[in-house]
């Protein structure tokens, strides 16, 4: 984290040097054309050779999140993106000149869920489980048991019911092993499913 007020950081010293596995710069986009909209991901082609992989694995829950139009990937040279020594990416969210897309930046709700899906994509890329939301931390299983779980990215028309049916497991043991308390999952959830 750069800063925890809203103050400017210089580009410089947005990217110093610093124990971290990705480096993440999130933004709203804008445009002279109120009609513009959607979301992307830049990347830098000549930085880290996993910073285009950072950005797809974010770049995709985003979309799946917020629903909005999928503008893609695009290589770009922005100061921030070359002087990084992890993989990088710069995150456009969606655009706050687009009436639409303004509502929802603005909103708790589409805050939470870009929020999500960024920590989400993050978790995906560096092969971590995030805890699933509004629950307790599940319980870690013994080592050996953690090695051969299975995850499943959660997609639109996704349920408990049709996972369960598909890993060959109960519901109950999908909620057991992801700490769930309810049976409602979202797009982009990354969920234990053997």
């Amino acid at each position: 984290m750069t800063r925890e007020t809203d103050v400017a950081v210089s580009l410089g010293r947005r990217v110093a040097p610093a124990d971290a596995s990705c480096f993440v710069s999130i933004h709203c986009n804008g445009h002279s054309t109120a009609g513009a909209n959607g979301t992307e991901g830049l990347y830098f082609a000549l930085g880290h050779a996993q910073s285009k992989e950072l950005s797809n694995s974010i770049q995709t829950r985003l979309i799946a999140s917020l629903g909005r139009r999928d503008r893609g990937l695009k290589l770009r040279t922005v100061q921030v993106l070359r002087q990084a020594t992890v993989p990088a990416t710069l995150v456009e969210l969606a655009f706050i000149t687009n009436p639409a897309e303004e509502v929802l930046l603005k909103s708790a709700d589409g805050q939470e869920r870009a929020a999500r899906a960024i920590a989400d994509g993050i978790a995906a890329f560096l092969g971590v489980r995030l805890r699933a939301e509004n629950t307790q931390p599940a319980r870690e299983a013994p080592q050996a048991q953690t090695a051969s779980r299975q995850t499943h990215i959660v997609v639109a028309g996704d349920t408990l019911w049709r996972l369960s049916h598909r890993y060959g497991v109960s519901a109950a043991q999908i909620r057991q092993w992801n700490g769930l308390q309810h049976d409602i999952i979202r797009v982009g959830q990354v969920l234990i499913v053997s």
